[in-house]
Formats: structure tokens, C-alpha cells, sequence
């Protein structure tokens, strides 16, 4: 049997430092609850009726625009009951306005060239990329 690599010792911390972190992190906490706000609930996807939530949704911003898109879930019932895992391909923007308050852009936001989730999002100067993923079949 292979013995394991030697791991170094983890360094012990310090009553000094455990203080600056307690006098540290609860405000750290305020100042992050503070700059939160509750949006609007993810509409239904055109042409649906409800919402079931999407999990692992491509998601980013840029400017004032937010978007959510693609994702999975059971739309009919929890998979613990035998719910089947459908595949999306729509796009949602979200929009905040010139008050501050953000809103749903209303009707077909476009597609994605085919349902699918769980890939990577990052913005850059020219727009948002998305990468990767899967939809059910492969990855």
C-alpha cells in the first residue's frame, strides 16, 4: 500500500487574528445586506402558464441588463415523485429602470440555438459569452 504524501501543517491561528475577524466579518455582513434588493419573481416562459424555476440557467449582465437563459427543470413534478427534467432554451432580460426599480422585458427575448444549462457565463467588453454545458443528452 502507497503511503500519502506528506501534507505541511496547517498553521494554527492566532487569538490576535481570530479577534480582528470577528470585529471584521459582522461588518462585512452589513455592508453586503445593505446593498441587496429583492427582484422581481422570473416570469413564465412565453407561452406557459407557470414558473417553475430553471436550475443551472446561463446568467449574466451588462449595463443595465440582466439576462437568465436556458436551464432545466421538472416542470410537472418534484424528480423525487417522477417528475421528468425538461430542457430550455429561452432567453429572460431582466431591466432596471431609470427610478432604480427592475423589471421582466416582456415577450420573446429570443432563444438559445438549443435547450440546454450548466455552462459557464462571463461578460466582456462586446457582450456576454456563454460556454459549455449540457442538455440531457451530452455534455
Amino acid at each position: 500500500m502507497k503511503r500519502p504524501p506528506h501534507f505541511p501543517p496547517v498553521p494554527k491561528l492566532s487569538l490576535r487574528s481570530l479577534l480582528i475577524a470577528a470585529m471584521i466579518l459582522p461588518s462585512l455582513g452589513h455592508a453586503a445586506a445593505s446593498a441587496w434588493c429583492e427582484l422581481p419573481p422570473l416570469p413564465p416562459a412565453p407561452g406557459h402558464v407557470k414558473q417553475a424555476g430553471v436550475a443551472g440557467p446561463y446568467a449574466g449582465g451588462q449595463g443595465d441588463a440582466f439576462f437568465v437563459a436556458g436551464g432545466a427543470n421538472c416542470p410537472d413534478a418534484p424528480p423525487w415523485l417522477g417528475g421528468v427534467t425538461a430542457w430550455w432554451d429561452n432567453i429572460w432580460v431582466l431591466l432596471r429602470e431609470a427610478d432604480g426599480r427592475y423589471r421582466w422585458a416582456e415577450g420573446d427575448q429570443g432563444r438559445l440555438p438549443h435547450a440546454m444549462g450548466y455552462g459557464v457565463t462571463f461578460a466582456t467588453p462586446e457582450g456576454v459569452i456563454c460556454v459549455g454545458g449540457a442538455d440531457g443528452e451530452r455534455c
